[in-house]
């Protein structure tokens, strides 16, 4: 809550604001809200040994379990933002239908492994002498960008915020490769001009710290940088084994 507070100060003082919607991401293989979760369940089929597949198979006996109940008229059985607020509910209450305690307990942290890694292995990137490269529309939007300085409709990158309501990576990879300066706003200033990117429904490189401040966990440029040692043209990222998932 206190970063959102302080994401929408940041909007008010911006002069121009581009909002993402999770379509900008279709072309690189993302899934939409409405197909999330039917992307999840055909990973878990086609290639359980690429995720967790305790947390799946839990994230699926909950969802069954929800559709049964009487909540299933208040929510939209097939977005994922739903479940996953029906999920964090079961948690804080303890109660989903017949699961035990102790699922309910690991039900939060399954969800979010479930989102992850659904990202992860539905989203590639092309590989250029061994390192990641951005997806072709989000090159767009960094060209637009700095077209703005260029053409002198803005001073600096300050002025600008970029909302997106998406997990990925791929404008934040996008702008690190055109040299676009970013912050996620988690400090109170930054010593240098960029622009902000506002992450409004969390990151797949953030995580919660012991006083459960938000940080970025895996840095872009660390991603970007280090080179992938695999002889072939499109890879996935995978970050959910490398850190504390805390959407």
């Amino acid at each position: 809550m206190r970063h959102a507070k302080k994401s929408l100060q940041e909007y008010k003082m911006s002069k121009i604001v581009i909002i993402f919607g999770a379509g900008c991401s279709v072309a690189s293989g993302a899934p939409l809200m409405n197909n999330f979760i039917d992307k999840g369940d055909k990973l878990a089929y086609d290639n359980p040994d690429s995720i967790d597949i305790q947390s799946f198979n839990l994230v699926k006996k909950a969802r069954q379990e929800l559709q049964r109940g009487s909540i299933k008229s208040n929510i939209d059985i097939h977005n994922i933002e739903d479940f996953f607020t029906a999920f964090e509910l079961a948690s804080v209450f303890g109660q989903l239908g017949d699961l035990d305690q102790s699922n309910i307990d690991n039900l939060s942290i399954a969800m979010k492994k479930f989102i992850i890694q659904t990202i992860e292995n539905s989203i590639t990137y092309k590989l250029e002498k061994g390192f990641i490269r951005p997806h072709s529309e989000f090159n767009t939007i960094a060209n637009f960008i700095h077209s703005l300085l260029d053409k002198k409709i803005i001073k600096n990158l300050s002025e600008i915020t970029l909302i997106t309501f998406n997990y990925d990576l791929n404008l934040e990879i996008a702008l690190h490769y055109n040299n676009i300066p970013f912050s996620y706003s988690f400090s109170e200033e930054t010593n240098i001009d960029c622009l902000k990117v506002l992450k409004l429904h969390g990151s797949i490189n953030w995580a919660k710290d012991q006083n459960n401040n938000i940080n970025e966990v895996l840095r872009i440029k660390d991603i970007m940088n280090s080179p992938q040692h695999i002889r072939q043209n499109r890879i996935p990222i995978r970050l959910s084994n490398n850190i504390s998932i805390n959407l």
